[in-house]
C-alpha cells in the first residue's frame, strides 16, 4: 500500500514538473533591425515580447546579445529595458521597454554613431525564465560605408538641392533629384523636404491601378489592408482606426496585435516597406477609417486614410420600356389566351 501511495505522488511531482516545463511564459513573436545601415548612423533593434500568463514565481528577463562578425565574444547590450554595456567614445547606447498592447512587450536596444569594426554583426533577443533560456531569436546588421547603386546618384545631386537654397520654387526639381524606383514618388513630390529619403511617405501600393483608396468585405469574412511606408532606413509604422469619443470628436485609437488583428511587413526593401493590417471576420464595428502611419527616428511623420466599407446590395431596376401599359397589353393577353389553354387541357 505504502508502495502504491509513494508511485503515485511521483506520478504526479512528475507530472508538475513536466507541465512547469511545458509552461511558456513569454516568447518573442518578432525581431525588428535594419539589416544594412550606413557608418556614423544608427541600429535600432526591436524585439516583440508576448507575455502568456506567467506564474507568480517566473522570473522573466528579455536580454538583447549581440556577437561581432569579427569576434567569437558575445555582448550583452541590455536586460529588461536597462543597458547593460558601456558604450566606445563618441557613441550612445539606450535601452526601454514600450507596451504593445495588453500581452505585448516591445523590448528596445539603439546604438548611435555606429561603425563597421565595432557594430556589424548577429544581434539577438532572449527570453529567459528563471534563468533558462525558452526562447530566442537573431538577425544580421551590417555597417557599409558606400551607398548602394540606387542612391549614388541621389545623394550626388541632392547634396545642396536648389529647391530649399531658394533658386527655384518648381516641385519639378524634387523629382528630376530623386531616384526612379521610388514607390511614392508622386506623394514625396508634395512634400518641402521630400528630397531628403530618410523623410518618411506613405502612399496606397493599388493607386497606380486607378483602384480607390479603399477596399470593401463582407460581415464575417477577413481583409487586409495595405499601404507602402517609404523611408531609408525604413520607418517604423503603426495601425490607428478612427473612433468618436464621448464628446463627439473623432480620436485614433493605436490598433495591437489580437486575435483580430494582425500586422505584418509583405515586402521589404532598402528604402521601403510593403506592410499589411489584417482583420479577421469582420463585424460591423469593424467597418471605417483606418490610418497607417510612418515615422523615422526624428520625429518626422506621414499618414494616409484607408477606408473599409460594408459592400453595397444590387438593387433590382424595372426597364423604362416596362410601362403600365405595357402591363395592361400582357395582362389582356393572359385573360384572352388562359380560356383556350385550359379548354385544350381538358379535351385531351
Amino acid at each position: 500500500m505504502r508502495l502504491l501511495v509513494s508511485l503515485t505522488g511521483l506520478l504526479v511531482f512528475a507530472n508538475l514538473i513536466s507541465a512547469a516545463t511545458r509552461h511558456m511564459p513569454a516568447r518573442i513573436k518578432r525581431i525588428f533591425a535594419n539589416r544594412e545601415v550606413y557608418e556614423n548612423e544608427g541600429i535600432h533593434i526591436q524585439c516583440l515580447v508576448d507575455y502568456h500568463e506567467p506564474k507568480w514565481f517566473d522570473q522573466i528577463v528579455v536580454e538583447v546579445h549581440r556577437s561581432l562578425f569579427n569576434s567569437t565574444e558575445t555582448q550583452v547590450l541590455s536586460s529588461n529595458g536597462e543597458v547593460q554595456r558601456q558604450p566606445p567614445e563618441k557613441q550612445f547606447y539606450d535601452a526601454y521597454i514600450a507596451e504593445n498592447g495588453p500581452t505585448s512587450k516591445e523590448h528596445a536596444f539603439k546604438i548611435s554613431n555606429v561603425n563597421i569594426k565595432n557594430d556589424s554583426g548577429d544581434y539577438e533577443c532572449l527570453v529567459k525564465q528563471n534563468g533558462s533560456v525558452i526562447d530566442r531569436k537573431q538577425v544580421p546588421v551590417r555597417v557599409v560605408l558606400e551607398e548602394p547603386d540606387d542612391f549614388l546618384e541621389f545623394y550626388n545631386r541632392a547634396s545642396t538641392p536648389r529647391y530649399l537654397s531658394g533658386q527655384t520654387d518648381d516641385l519639378q526639381v524634387v523629382e528630376e533629384t530623386l531616384p526612379s524606383n521610388l514607390k511614392c514618388k508622386n506623394e514625396r513630390q508634395s512634400k518641402s523636404n521630400g528630397f531628403d529619403l530618410s523623410t518618411p511617405v506613405v502612399c496606397d501600393p493599388k493607386a497606380k491601378t486607378g483602384n480607390p483608396l479603399g477596399t470593401q468585405q463582407e460581415l464575417g469574412l477577413s481583409t487586409s489592408l495595405l499601404c507602402i511606408a517609404e523611408a531609408h532606413p525604413p520607418p517604423k509604422v503603426e495601425w490607428y482606426k478612427e473612433t468618436v469619443s464621448p464628446e463627439g470628436t473623432k480620436i485614433l485609437e493605436k490598433i495591437h496585435m489580437s486575435a483580430k488583428y494582425a500586422t505584418a511587413i509583405d515586402e521589404f526593401r532598402d528604402f521601403y516597406q510593403l506592410v499589411s493590417l489584417t482583420i479577421n471576420q469582420v463585424e460591423q464595428s469593424d467597418y471605417g477609417v483606418y490610418v497607417c502611419a510612418a515615422a523615422n527616428s526624428e520625429g518626422d511623420k506621414d499618414s494616409m486614410k484607408i477606408k473599409l466599407e460594408k459592400p453595397s446590395k444590387p438593387t433590382l431596376k424595372v426597364s423604362s420600356a416596362a410601362t403600365p401599359s405595357s402591363f395592361r397589353r400582357i395582362n389582356y393577353a393572359f385573360a384572352y389566351l388562359l380560356p383556350t389553354i385550359f379548354t385544350l387541357f381538358i379535351i385531351r
